[in-house]
């Protein structure tokens, strides 16, 4: 399910697309397609934070140490 909706935000620009088609040629000839799948969800979810961070959408280390027991304890 994830990786549909990776593609699908993916798709919806021919910036996404030019990104897409440079991670792949940057890949093996002989990665799997699920391979393929998870580094690229994985690297642009990785470029989106990276954004999120320059645009100073982040939250502290300790607002981020204090969700993580939560989510733990759950």
């Amino acid at each position: 399910m994830a990786s549909i909706v990776c593609y699908d935000s993916l798709m919806r620009n021919s910036t996404a697309r030019k990104r897409v088609m440079a991670i792949l040629e940057s890949m093996p000839e002989s990665a799997s397609v699920s391979k393929l799948v998870v580094d690229l969800c994985l690297r642009l979810k990785i470029e989106q934070r990276l954004k999120d961070a320059r645009s100073g959408d982040t939250i502290s280390h300790a607002e981020a140490k204090r969700r993580l027991r939560r989510w733990l304890s759950r």
